[in-house]
């Protein structure tokens, strides 16, 4: 039969005697073609969002229609999406509508999360070089962390962790040890000095161990990272 609504059928059945009887049914709908294709509301195309910033997944939908037998009960559903997970880097969306029929059509949006800016360790730590410094000593690890480039971040947990990890002074790809989480208590406690504008963690460097070489390493909570290196003496 031919797509459409309201359509009918005329058939005759007939016993094993030879009796028959006709019959009419009505009210037929066909349904052969998929659903408008979906639109997302609440996102666009190529749209780009600070991580922190992303909407939320309940400001995210996307609306379809069809002409004859008219979508399903769901709706049009929008899948892969969720500000809770959403990390750096691209993503995609899928909507989909599913007629009566169970016609689907499906629509693709693709999004970019941006990583935050980070400027640091700022003085006395050297970066990009092999920083010397006394076995037991403190040093003051300090930093800036930006959503984009001009608002800046001053909570403390914006931070995910702070690690130190002894590595081979020939090669510090080399891991000696495994990370360790920096303990963080009394005066060596992550703060933001509201005066210099800047996070400060003071780093206690590890007593008698002259000679060995640490890297140190601070992750925000969108992953990115400050690395610094180190050999005590």
């Amino acid at each position: 039969s031919t797509e459409g609504a309201n359509q009918s059928t005329t058939g005759t059945c007939t016993d094993v005697a030879g009796n028959t009887t006709p019959d009419t049914q009505t009210g037929i709908n066909i349904d052969l073609t998929k659903p408008v294709v979906p639109v997302f509301i609440g996102i666009t195309a190529n749209d780009s969002f600070v991580f922190g910033s992303v909407p939320t997944a309940a400001s995210i939908s996307c609306e379809s229609s069809d002409l004859l037998s008219g979508l399903n009960s769901a709706g049009c559903v929008v899948t892969g999406y969720s500000d809770l997970v959403s990390g750096t880097g691209q993503h995609t969306l899928t909507a989909k509508a599913i007629d009566v029929a169970g016609n689907e059509q499906t629509a693709t949006l693709k999004y970019t999360v941006t990583a935050w800016t980070l400027n640091g360790f700022y003085k006395p730590v050297d970066m990009g070089m092999l920083n010397t410094v006394k076995s037991g000593s403190t040093v003051p690890l300090k930093f800036e962390v930006f959503a984009g480039t001009t608002t800046e971040l001053t909570s403390t947990t914006v931070v995910k962790s702070f690690t130190t990890q002894q590595v081979s002074c020939q090669n510090f790809a080399q891991e000696i040890e495994a990370p360790i989480e920096v303990t963080t208590t009394g005066g060596t406690v992550l703060r933001y000095d509201g005066t210099g504008g800047q996070f400060i963690q003071n780093w206690q460097t590890p007593k008698g161990k002259a000679g060995s070489c640490y890297k140190v390493t601070m992750t925000t909570q969108d992953g990115s990272t400050i690395v610094a290196d180190f050999l005590l003496k």
